[in-house]
C-alpha cells in the first residue's frame, strides 16, 4: 500500500460526553472501531467531566481495536463563556458546545476530525466523505429533520444536525481564532434565541461553508417508528443511526428500530435481571407498534375502497 492510500486511510473522530454517558459512547465508539477495523483511528475527547473510571472505560475500548485515546482539556476562557449558553433538553449537558471549541485544543496538524453524538449507532463505513471536506467545505453534514422550520427560524439557507459533522478545523482556524470564536458564541448568544443551542451555532457561522451529506450519514427518521416501518430498504442503507429525542436505544422500553444491533453492544452493561426487563419493556413496545402498523394498513386500505 502506498504513502497516499495509507494516509487516506487515517481518521480522527472526536465525541464530548460526562459520566451520565459513559455508556451509550463506549458504544458508540465500538460501534464506530468495529465498521473501521483497517484504519489507522485516533479518538479524541474532553477529560474535563470524565471520572478516572470513565476514562479507564474508554481507554480499555480504544486499545483494544489497537486505537489511540487522547484526553483534552477545555480551556478556562472558553468555558466562561460555555457556562452563559442555553441548554434545549434536559438530557443534554454544556458538554455539547465543547465541539465549537475542538480545532483549538488539537494539535495544529490535524486538519479534520469527524465529530460523533454519543447517542449513535455507526453501522457503515462513512470514510468515503473525507475526500471532499478537503474542498471548501468547513463542514459536511446531514440536513436535520426539522431543517426548513430551523431556516425559517433563523433566516438561513441550509440548516444541518450537528450530531454528525465532518469538521475541517484547519479552515475553521483559518477563518477565526480561539478567541474570535468565543467572542461570537458570545454574540449569538445576545442576539439570537438559541433554541438549538451550540447546533444554531455551527449552522450560522459557517453558513456559507457546510455541504449537505445524504440522510444516510445521520439518520434522524427513528423518531418516527411508523416511517422506519414503511421504509425498510431506506433503513438497511443507514451509516449512523441517530437517536434523536429522549427515546434512547439504551433506556428500557426502546423496542425499533436497530434495538437488536444495539442490545448487542449494550448487554456488556446490564446484569441478568436488567436484561430480562430491557427485553420483556421491548417486547411490550414491538406489541404496540404492530398494532398502530395493522391499523394503519386497515385505514389504507379502507380509503382505497
Amino acid at each position: 500500500m502506498n504513502e497516499e492510500v495509507v494516509k487516506m486511510c487515517d481518521i480522527n473522530i472526536a465525541f464530548c460526553c460526562d459520566d451520565r454517558y459513559i455508556i451509550p459512547a463506549s458504544i458508540m465508539i465500538k460501534s464506530f472501531l468495529d465498521t473501521n477495523k483497517n484504519k489507522k483511528i485516533t479518538v479524541f475527547t474532553f477529560g474535563n467531566d470524565l471520572n478516572e473510571k470513565s476514562i479507564t472505560e474508554l481507554k480499555n475500548i480504544v486499545e483494544k481495536y489497537g486505537a489511540n485515546l487522547v484526553l483534552l482539556s477545555v480551556p478556562l476562557e472558553a468555558l466562561e463563556i460555555i457556562k452563559k449558553a442555553p441548554i434545549a433538553w434536559e438530557y443534554l449537558s454544556l458538554t455539547t458546545y465543547y465541539r465549537l471549541i475542538l480545532p483549538y485544543v488539537v494539535d495544529e496538524d490535524i486538519e479534520n476530525i469527524l465529530y460523533l453524538d454519543c447517542d449513535m449507532l455507526v453501522r457503515k463505513d462513512v470514510t468515503e466523505y473525507l475526500h471532499e471536506i478537503k474542498e471548501n467545505y468547513f463542514i459536511l453534514g446531514a440536513n436535520d429533520i426539522e431543517a426548513e422550520e430551523h431556516q425559517k427560524r433563523l433566516r438561513v439557507d441550509k440548516y444541518i444536525n450537528a450530531g454528525a459533522l465532518f469538521m475541517n478545523v484547519k479552515k475553521i482556524r483559518e477563518k477565526y481564532s480561539m478567541s474570535e470564536m468565543l467572542y461570537s458564541m458570545n454574540d449569538l448568544m445576545d442576539k439570537y434565541d438559541l433554541i438549538c443551542g451550540d447546533q444554531d451555532m455551527i449552522n450560522i457561522l459557517f453558513q456559507n461553508e457546510i455541504k449537505i451529506l445524504p440522510d444516510i450519514f445521520n439518520y434522524q427518521h427513528l423518531v418516527h417508528k411508523m416511517y422506519v416501518l414503511r421504509h425498510k430498504q431506506e433503513t438497511k442503507n443507514v451509516q449512523i443511526a441517530h437517536f434523536i429525542t429522549g427515546d434512547k436505544p439504551w433506556k428500557n422500553g426502546y423496542c425499533f428500530p436497530y434495538a437488536r444491533e444495539y442490545y448487542s453492544y449494550l448487554k456488556k452493561y446490564l446484569n441478568t435481571s436488567e436484561k430480562i426487563i430491557w427485553w420483556l419493556a421491548k417486547v411490550k413496545g414491538v406489541i404496540e407498534i404492530i398494532e398502530k402498523h395493522i391499523k394503519w394498513k386497515k385505514g389504507v386500505k379502507e380509503v382505497g375502497m
